[in-house]
């Protein structure tokens, strides 16, 4: 008798497991129906690109043709990420070329978060403002003199570029009054 109650108990446990997974990962059931993407179908990936030029064998793979073929990936699929300086260097290092780096520079950015179905340019436009808001962020609260100097120039050139973008009125607001803060701390430090 009990071990028919332990099962009977794992048994309504398992359905609730069930109905939990459904419910919560999306598993197909009820009437759901489930459409993946292929690989072919998503954007292409930052680590997609470094895992590929890193550890795919030399032997039958030479550099050139990997990065034509990322290159080509990056054209059809477009990308998930915005390309930072940082991004550009590991890149280099793990054998990327300048024509993938163009080729990534002008792909649409796909990312739901970074605006998909954007225009290249509009793509383009949306990645030089995360790149230089992404310096200021990093580094504002820096006392090293170089590095709030880059903070003071980023700040000024995305006022001057996207000052009037309503789409950056958040980013423009937060950093309009900081300028001339991190200009003072230049002349005290």
């Amino acid at each position: 008798m009990l071990k028919v109650m332990k099962v009977r108990h794992f048994g309504k446990g398992f359905v609730l497991l069930w109905f939990a997974l459904v419910a919560f990962t999306g598993l197909p059931g009820l009437g759901q129906s489930v459409q993946p993407r292929t690989e072919k179908e998503k954007p292409v990936e930052l680590q997609e690109i470094l895992s590929k030029l890193t550890f795919t064998s030399r032997i039958n793979h030479s550099f050139e043709k990997l990065n034509k073929q990322l290159a080509v990936a990056v054209q059809k699929r477009g990308v998930s990420f915005i390309l930072s300086d940082e991004d550009k260097r590991a890149i280099k290092k793990a054998g990327g070329n300048d024509e993938l780096i163009k080729a990534i520079d002008a792909a649409p950015n796909l990312n739901p978060v970074f605006g998909a179905g954007l225009s290249p340019e509009e793509s383009r436009l949306l990645n030089e403002q995360n790149r230089l808001y992404q310096i200021i962020t990093t580094n504002y609260r820096s006392h090293d003199p170089e590095i709030l100097q880059k903070v003071i120039d980023a700040a000024k050139e995305f006022l001057r570029r996207f000052g009037d973008d309503p789409r950056a009125k958040p980013q423009v607001d937060w950093m309009r009054p900081k300028i001339p803060i991190w200009e003072n701390q230049m002349r005290i430090d």
